[in-house]
């Protein structure tokens, strides 16, 4: 096309914005910041992070249950009202929920997104030349480049407070095939 002169377009690209990965690193950062009921409620479903429960559709009943039944407002409101022996599947969510949180509040954003998404997609296995997981592991690359910018500019005394807007608007600039 170059030759010719016209200019070439891959309909195979598309914003990293678009993928489960950002959306999943979105609603973590989300929770770090504003653990309400509706970003617990959003993280909770992820597909991703649902499958790392391993509760499926009873998980999020009980969560639809606890919040007709109690109105929690944020994460420590659900935490600390407790949660009935039937409904021991979303106390441990919202337990390990809450470790999340004060890591990623309290440790280098960079390591604790990894050592996150490590527990979440710890039982993900990849397969070889399936597109789904191919997107998922280009994903994974583009996510990997954003974390070292990170890094890079948190080693250079750089990154403060605005360190999560910084990733997430880098990641929204990048693409995938």
């Amino acid at each position: 096309f170059a030759a010719m002169g016209l200019s070439a377009f891959d309909p195979q690209n598309r914003p990293l914005s678009e993928t489960a990965l950002f959306r999943l690193v979105q609603e973590l950062l989300a929770l770090r910041d504003r653990p309400g009921y509706a970003e617990v409620s959003a993280l909770l479903r992820h597909p991703d992070v649902l499958a790392s429960f391993g509760g499926g559709a009873d998980l999020l009943r009980q969560l639809d249950r606890f919040q007709t039944e109690h109105l929690p407002v944020t994460l420590d409101d659900m935490v600390s009202h407790g949660t009935p022996p039937a409904q021991q599947p979303l106390a441990e969510a919202l337990s390990r929920l809450r470790l999340w949180q004060g890591s990623l509040r309290h440790s280098d954003l960079a390591a604790a997104l990894r050592s996150v998404l490590q527990e979440i997609y710890a039982k993900r296995t990849l397969r070889p030349h399936d597109p789904e997981d191919d997107a998922f592991q280009q994903s994974v690359s583009a996510f990997d480049a954003g974390l070292r910018e990170l890094e890079a500019a948190a080693s250079a005394g750089n990154a403060g407070d605005h360190a999560a807007e910084a990733l997430l608007a880098r990641l929204r600039d990048s693409s995938v095939k």
